[in-house]
């Protein structure tokens, strides 16, 4: 409505600035549909980098980059 006033934080989602932790968006799984989880690779060239895995692992062995 005209007049009305936001707060900051109100006014920054309503344009889409507002940046979201990349947990709060949890992708589908690529293969299965099932929901991700966020992981940390522990070995590799990725070690300590953090990837979306699929939850139906190791039946499904889906990921994806954040």
């Amino acid at each position: 409505m005209k007049g009305e006033t936001y707060g900051a934080e109100e006014a920054e989602t309503e344009r889409g600035r507002k940046k979201k932790n990349p947990a709060e968006r949890i992708p589908e799984g690529p293969q299965c549909g099932k929901p991700m989880v966020l992981r940390t690779a522990k070995s590799g060239k990725n070690e300590g980098k953090q990837f979306w895995g699929c939850t139906g692992y190791p039946e499904c062995k889906g990921t994806a980059k954040i």
